[in-house]
């Protein structure tokens, strides 16, 4: 398949990314297999805020020798490439100060070793209100519902254990637990948490002890400058342990690691970064368990 006739009849910036389907045990390899001419001035004559780390583009490379590894990338990647799937996401990497409109299209492959998909990209210095809002009806109601029931509370506490309850239900998570942290006294508490029936998770006091700050600061290094981290399964678990080591240790130890019986079967830990705030779910029962919402303070 000639790859370059098929970027080159695309006028946004589009590159093909090749993705090993089966990496016996090692990590999965995500190539930039060829741009067009768009894509590749993005890299080598980038716009301002958007410098990658080279600025040379070689065809074949694997993705990390322009950006830092995100396991979102990785995420789009995998699903469009070897699962067939049509995938689009609007983000804004904590790394860059600018928007991403990113869609990622499946390929036919003919290779035993490698899948293929497009990857399409626009940049933008401001957000668009239609795709920052285009999320499903369930969360936009629940979201929604919150934001009235906060401002209208006399007892914000006991209104948010409700929201974190309801936070909790509609991920199906075992656990939800919102932590503050207070910057200057470099302490946390836990502000609202909820646990499924019967689990066998620990409530979040447990583990607040007076290194426990330093423990959740780790976690946006975890995060790495995206504005999440997910991992879907053993492959991405390795990129946590390898960027936080006791973190992952906590994770195993206190039985948050563990397949989860998602859609896709998958586990699905969760790690979220938005401004100040950040989100951290892992992989549990059915679906997501939601084990901290960092809250900066």
């Amino acid at each position: 398949m000639d790859y370059q006739a098929i970027v080159d009849a695309f006028s946004a910036m589009a590159c093909v990314v090749s993705v090993d389907k089966n990496p016996d045990g090692n990590l999965r390899k995500y190539r930039i297999v060829t741009g067009n001419k768009a894509y590749i001035g993005s890299i080598e004559h980038p716009a301002p805020g958007t410098k990658m780390l080279s600025n040379k583009f070689i065809p074949n490379s694997d993705y990390t020798a322009y950006l830092n590894r995100d396991l979102n990338f990785e995420d789009y990647c995998y699903r469009a490439a070897i699962e067939n799937k049509c995938m689009h996401s609007y983000a804004h990497p904590e790394r860059m100060d600018v928007w991403f409109d990113m869609s990622f299209l499946p390929l036919e492959s003919e290779d035993d070793e490698l899948g293929y998909c497009i990857y399409l990209m626009e940049i933008g210095l401001e957000a668009n209100a239609e795709k920052v809002s285009g999320i499903s009806a369930e969360i936009a109601t629940s979201v929604l519902e919150t934001c009235i029931r906060l401002k209208g509370t006399n007892d914000f506490n006991a209104t948010m254990k409700d929201v974190i309850r309801g936070i909790r239900e509609l991920c199906r998570a075992e656990h939800c637990c919102v932590l503050v942290l207070n910057e200057t006294s470099r302490s946390c508490y836990v502000l609202g948490e909820a646990l499924a029936e019967g689990t066998s998770l620990l409530p979040m006091s447990n583990y607040l002890d007076r290194d426990f700050y330093d423990f959740a600061e780790s976690w946006m290094t975890t995060i790495a400058g995206s504005n999440c981290l997910i991992a879907k399964d053993e492959q991405d678990m390795l990129v946590i342990k390898e960027r936080n080591p006791g973190w992952y240790a906590s994770l195993t130890n206190a039985g948050n690691h563990r397949p989860a019986e998602d859609g896709d079967g998958n586990l699905q830990p969760y790690f979220g970064a938005y401004g100040r705030f950040s989100v951290y779910l892992y992989g549990g029962s059915r679906d997501l368990q939601i084990c901290g919402i960092q809250c900066g303070q």
